[in-house]
């Protein structure tokens, strides 16, 4: 995926922008966004942010598709990784300087085609697209960088089954619908 105009520098003021919402969050202090302008900052991307301490995971949190400008869906979703991400405690502020951020911003979902789920998995371009698993009203994702941990599209799927609160081997035996995306992601 290639993002126009999104420098090095650009992509710190981001990480810096999400780290400033998670503390004005626990500091109560009104956030000030104006020295994190990027030129991406008005555009509508999808975006995750995802919290890592001592290398472990500690909150992710992200929009598939976008609801607002970037600058403001990155600060709600930073702060959501902190603070609202259900299978972690909420971040504390002496916890925060421990705490590295990694933002994944999103392209547009397609459809993945096929005359079954095998042709479907079989397109799947691992370590590149994100996926999209949804049957009927359950819907589940991984960001591509997932791979890194379930680098067989077979047990990409089961696990994404598994995350839809479905079946593992769900996928075969049942119809299901796949979109794919990309991502760049950067991190502090």
């Amino acid at each position: 995926m290639r993002i126009k105009g999104l420098s090095t520098e650009g992509k710190q003021n981001l990480l810096a922008l999400a780290r400033l919402g998670i503390q004005t969050e626990l500091t109560g202090r009104p956030l000030d966004s104006a020295d994190y302008q990027t030129s991406l900052s008005n555009e509508l991307w999808g975006c995750f942010v995802t919290l890592h301490e001592d290398g472990e995971l500690r909150g992710c949190i992200g929009e598939i598709e976008p609801t607002a400008p970037l600058e403001t869906l990155l600060v709600r979703m930073a702060q959501a990784a902190a603070f609202s991400d259900p299978r972690f405690e909420k971040v504390t502020e002496r916890e925060l300087e421990q705490i590295k951020i990694e933002i994944s911003l999103l392209s547009s979902p397609e459809p993945v085609e096929g005359n079954n789920n095998e042709d479907k998995i079989a397109v799947l371009r691992p370590f590149v697209d994100g996926v999209i698993l949804e049957v009927n009203q359950r819907r589940a994702t991984f960001l591509p960088q997932v791979w890194d941990q379930l680098k067989d599209p077979s047990s990409f799927i089961s696990a994404l089954c598994q995350k839809a609160a479905l079946p593992r081997d769900y996928w075969q035996t049942e119809d299901i619908t796949l979109f794919t995306y990309q991502a760049l992601h950067f991190e502090e």
